[in-house]
């Protein structure tokens, strides 16, 4: 519990900070900027230069998407559509490398 004027101070700071530090591995940065249709398809754009991604127009995050063949559901991070009818299945995979 902050109970003083510099208690509040410092950790308004801290969370300041900690929010600052987040980039597009965030789960939360993430779901907010794929949420974007615009920046959506500019990060799909910029993965797949070989592709001539149109607009996204249909962006789901934490899409859950069930098959009766596997008898279980799949989540994708991302599910989107662009103009031609084109799906993209987005997943953020992020690799611990301190070791």
């Amino acid at each position: 519990m902050i109970t003083s004027l510099a208690q509040f101070q410092a950790t308004t700071r801290q969370l300041w900070q900690a929010w600052q530090a987040k980039t597009i591995t965030s789960e939360l940065i993430f779901e907010m900027v794929m949420q974007n249709p615009t920046l959506c398809t500019e990060l799909v754009q910029r993965a797949l230069p070989e592709l001539e991604v149109g607009p996204l127009h249909l962006v789901n995050p934490q899409q859950d998407v069930h098959s009766a063949l596997l008898a279980r559901a799949v989540r994708y991070d991302i599910y989107a559509q662009d103009e031609a009818g084109r799906t993209f299945v987005l997943e953020m995979q992020v690799k611990d490398e301190r070791t």
